[in-house]
């Protein structure tokens, strides 16, 4: 897991972002950085980091804090698969972030096998949480 905050948080509303990594990507590979010589081209199709400094430049009146969580062995599906107690650790997880970050909001993202993250939180409650975008 890594978690990126905007320092002094100032704001009253405070948006948590937790995107879920996709299939055979790790976290820094999912930040994104310039694609150059020799480097593994993973990390040129994502860019969440970027994305998520230009959702604070035009989110003026709130604190945008990140969170991207990585599976083990590199994938959500599988993850899900082979560990029994996924819905308890994924709900505990998304839980765990909230109150760390005093989110007033959730938004839940990832892509390609991230979607098994979010449908794993999903599956762990009986109704979404009106805090969950």
């Amino acid at each position: 897991m890594y978690v990126n905050a905007p320092l002094p948080m100032k704001r009253e509303k405070r948006r948590l972002v937790i995107y879920a990594t996709p299939n055979g990507n790790t976290i820094e590979q999912t930040l994104g950085c310039a694609l150059t010589d020799g480097r593994d081209w993973h990390f040129d199709i994502q860019h969440i980091a970027a994305q998520i400094r230009r959702l604070r430049g035009i989110s003026p009146n709130e604190d945008v804090v990140l969170a991207v969580v990585q599976a083990p062995k590199l994938s959500w599906p599988a993850f899900r698969q082979t560990e029994t107690n996924h819905r308890a650790i994924i709900h505990g997880l998304v839980e765990d972030l909230s109150k760390e970050a005093t989110a007033d909001g959730i938004v839940l993202s990832g892509h390609s096998g991230g979607g098994s993250f979010i449908f794993g939180y999903l599956n762990s409650v009986d109704a979404i949480p009106p805090s969950i975008e």
